[in-house]
């Protein structure tokens, strides 16, 4: 009697799951007899032809499994070195898997990674970025919705026509195609408005995807093409256009020169290139280890880019990383049957999914925060506003009510008044700090007294606009800004107000002169440095009297500023792109006094939300979660070993026979008892 196996006393000689077994004989891989429900026997003469290939020349056990390999006489054993990109016999890889039991498709781990990586990329195009930004692509606006349209539905395209299958060949090599063009366009617009490193990182992926496209390369050994050429190429970006390497501060963690530590860095990735290229071929621990030192690198750059708020690069780059942990395990995992593609469906597919949300989570808190920052900048325009009328107000009440002071009358009317009239001045000055200097003029312009004391730069100020306005008006009046002839870039405003004796005549005038500079540093005060705050001020023309540059005073701000919208009694909050092109939110507001001016308090998105530290926080639980779910599938999956063409695996027989005359034994012993109970 032909001895016959159980559905477990297979699955373990063939080295496979019980589900596997009865898997294959629901799809009739293996022929067995029904001998219950759900019960199967399956006979000596099928177990042979699994273990044996066609004329006996190929046998099949894994020796994880406790079974011992031996070489048959007359047969060669060639054990596995590099790494298999099943099979390969070549660095080319097949699309498909040999196995003993059928032949299921191999996902390409180069096309999930573009597919993974294209849709976050377009995706982070919505969020505020440090990189992509309006005033950077103002020229390439028309296009940049197509190539972020085009980079999301290439990437879900791509990733459809590897789940469902290889056989839809057209439809990938139209996704293909049409994601080589997005970063093709997307690669011109950046190298078009100097944006060198992104130029380097997306335009290697384009070379790197016409490359695999008509080369036909393994999915392992394009994903590490692309991963060594980026990094090889990203230091030249230092040496060449320093100027735009925001990596420059990266690298200059190291106490070397940048350029040197550029150059240093360049030969290491050569180095490190060749020995993974060394380890694709001859050892796959060194190809192993290399990845590893790539994946770690790769996840400190995402965290320098997400400190510098570029969340494409960012999130682009963290997914180089986290699937280049993939790499090591890739090639152990065994693609046998539908439900093993499925666990690679269902890992990368969770990632996606992962950072989709990611992304939404960054839109959120990027709103929540830039609407906070813009309630605050409201708040404190509305306190700038307030500073500076109290100072003008103030200012105007000290003088007039100086000039109606009836001792300053007489000693302005007496002829040995020197040392009254300089303490009179000396006293307005100390009583309003905003004032850089107070000045005593007589009727016909002398100058009578002035604090703190300088060297005039005209003898007689009877034809000054203040003294003319005071003089005529008698009220007090307010001049625009003026500039002093020995110091143009000093501006300053004169509140001058009439000195009238008791004879209803005006004998002179006092004058005050408002320090800006020092009214500036006031509001500045109000404005916080760690978002970068700062107070802009205009008056009715449009030119700036109060700013943190000072070679920006008395030049005109541009017509699209919102601060020209408060010189017509507007208020509110906008963005802005400031003169050195950064993005910036702006409250703005009129002043109402008679100087007619504007103010507005601005702050750089980037700054503010760099203020929150909410970048590094997010980008630092993205690595962690990333790491724990590509760990959590990769432990949750049973890994086995892959075995190619090129690879023969040999079993000792005798052992396999051994095997089956034990159980038939046990199983005659079995049947005696049946016998002698009944």
């Amino acid at each position: 009697m032909a001895a016959t196996y159980t559905v477990k006393q297979v699955a373990k000689i063939l080295g496979y799951s019980t589900n596997s077994i009865y898997t294959f004989l629901k799809e009739k891989r293996i022929k067995g007899v029904r001998v219950g429900k759900g019960r199967f026997r399956i006979p000596q003469n099928e177990l042979d032809r699994l273990l044996l290939t066609a004329g006996g020349t190929k046998v099949l056990t894994p020796s994880s499994y406790g079974l011992p390999i031996q070489p048959v006489p007359g047969v060669t054993q060639a054990l596995p070195s590099g790494v298999v990109e099943a099979p390969r016999n070549t660095i080319v890889a097949p699309n498909y898997i040999s196995n003993p039991l059928g032949k299921i498709e191999v996902p390409s781990l180069f096309d999930w990674f573009v597919g993974i990586g294209s849709i976050v990329l377009g995706l982070a195009m919505f969020l505020f970025s440090r990189v992509y930004e309006e005033f950077s692509f103002e020229q390439f606006l028309p296009i940049m919705p197509a190539i972020r349209v085009t980079l999301i539905a290439g990437g879900f395209g791509l990733l459809l026509t590897d789940i469902v299958s290889r056989k839809l060949s057209m439809w990938h090599k139209v996704f293909h195609w049409a994601l080589v063009f997005a970063y093709a366009f997307y690669t011109f617009v950046l190298l078009r408005t100097g944006n060198w490193e992104g130029v380097v990182l997306f335009g290697t992926l384009m070379v790197t995807l016409l490359f695999t496209f008509f080369t036909g390369i393994g999915g392992l050994a394009g994903f590490a093409i692309y991963v060594v050429g980026f990094l090889a190429l990203l230091p030249t970006v230092v040496v060449f256009a320093p100027d735009s390497a925001t990596i420059a501060p990266f690298i200059s963690m190291v106490p070397l020169p940048t350029v040197f530590v550029a150059y240093t860095w360049i030969v290491l990735v050569g180095i490190a290139a060749f020995v993974i290229w060394i380890g694709y071929m001859r050892d796959r621990r060194v190809f192993w280890i290399g990845m590893l030192g790539v994946s770690i690198l790769l996840v400190i750059l995402s965290m320098h880019y997400a400190n510098n708020l570029a969340w494409g690069r960012s999130l682009f780059i963290l997914i180089t990383g986290i699937l280049s942990l993939f790499v090591p395990v890739w090639q152990s995992l065994t693609f046998a049957h539908k439900r093993d593609r499925a666990f690679i469906f269902g890992a990368f597919g969770t990632l996606l999914l992962f950072y989709i949300i990611v992304i939404g989570v960054l839109r959120v808190m990027q709103t929540n925060v830039t609407d906070y920052a813009s309630r605050e900048l409201v708040n404190k325009v509305s306190y700038g506003k307030s500073l500076l009328e109290s100072t003008i107000a103030s200012t105007k009440t000290s003088l007039s009510s100086a000039a109606t002071n009836s001792l300053l009358v007489d000693a302005i009317g007496r002829k040995d008044s020197d040392d009254d009239l300089l303490a009179v001045t000396k006293a307005l000055f100390e009583g309003m700090t905003a004032m850089r200097r107070v000045t005593i003029i007589s009727s016909d312009g002398e100058v009578l007294a002035t604090y703190p004391h300088i060297v005039a730069d005209a003898s007689n100020f009877s034809q000054s606009d203040y003294v003319i306005a005071a003089t005529t008006t008698r009220r007090t009046v307010m001049t625009d800004v003026l500039e002093g002839p020995s110091d143009a870039k000093r501006r300053s405003i004169v509140i001058a107000s009439p000195v009238v004796n008791s004879n209803n005549t005006v004998i002179g005038v006092v004058a005050g002169i408002l320090d800006l500079e020092t009214l500036g540093n006031k509001l500045q005060q109000i404005a916080s440095a760690t978002t970068g705050e700062y107070f802009v001020v205009i008056d009715q023309s449009g030119k700036r009297i109060i700013h943190k540059d000072t070679s920006q005073l008395g030049g005109a701000v541009d017509e699209r500023d919102p601060i020209r919208k408060a010189t017509t009694g507007g208020r509110g909050i906008d963005q802005w792109y400031g003169v050195d092109g950064v993005r910036t939110l702006v409250a703005y507001d009129s002043v109402n006094s008679d100087a007619n001016w504007s103010i507005a308090v601005k702050a750089p998105i980037v700054q503010i939300l760099q203020a929150t530290n909410a970048a590094t926080i997010t980008i630092f639980s993205v690595i962690i979660l990333s790491i724990f779910i590509v760990g959590l599938f990769l432990l949750s999956h049973r890994t086995k070993v892959v075995v190619d063409d090129s690879v023969t695996m040999l079993s000792d027989v005798s052992h396999g026979t051994r095997v089956a005359k034990a159980l038939e034994t046990r199983a005659k012993r079995k049947q005696k008892n049946r016998e002698d109970t009944s």
